[in-house]
């Protein structure tokens, strides 16, 4: 995942190997220099947090592996709030075809969602996995997630970039409004009873 320097990221974690954390951290800490900061998440406690709104050029989520993260709307919503006005949300999400895992979005219903929370310019793909990743994927999938074997062949890892808008969400201005009178056309009233009479 790719950073700029001298930006602010969050990385939000849920359950994953300290030492696999540690070298994403590093990784995302030479990218930003040092006129840019890593601040870490978990998850469940993003909600409890104390971070100011607009605060952050990149978001990350779920980038590590193994992870299956679900990110619930609240979390979106909070996500959007602590974003910049242009800045990135990048996560990454188990999805499956609808109907067939319990809490699981589809990719569609994921896109509406992001939409629906605010999110613009979508992107989703579905991350190529080698069977070393898939294995790792699926034991995350069973742990984390609670899904049965015989589902696993219908979960697939999508990436998704959305970008928070140019404007802080909920933001309002001014609409040029004119208050003069309009001119209109005017017919006779005779006109007006003969059209009447007509129909």
């Amino acid at each position: 995942v790719q950073v700029g320097c001298g930006q602010n990221v969050l990385l939000i974690w849920s359950s994953c190997p300290e030492d696999t954390l540690l070298s994403v951290v590093e990784e995302l800490r030479r990218a930003v220099g040092d006129k840019g900061s890593v601040q870490l998440e978990n998850t469940e406690r993003l909600l409890l947090g104390a971070h100011r709104e607009s605060s952050f050029e990149t978001v990350l989520t779920g980038i590590v592996s193994p992870s299956a993260i679900i990110t619930t709307d609240p979390i979106l919503t909070e996500i959007a709030r602590i974003l910049k006005p242009g800045g990135r949300l990048v996560m990454r999400e188990p999805t499956c075809p609808v109907g067939t895992v319990t809490n699981m979005r589809s990719m569609d219903s994921l896109k509406t969602t992001l939409t629906l929370t605010g999110y613009v310019n979508t992107k989703l793909d579905v991350i190529s996995q080698t069977e070393e990743e898939r294995k790792q994927f699926c034991l995350a999938l069973a742990k984390q997630r609670n899904v049965a074997a015989e589902a696993m062949s219908n979960v697939s890892l999508v990436e998704v970039a959305a970008e928070k808008p140019q404007y802080e969400v909920g933001a309002s201005s001014a609409l040029p409004l004119s208050f003069a009178k309009q001119k209109g056309v005017l017919y006779p009233l005779f006109l007006c009873f003969e059209f009447l009479g007509r129909s």
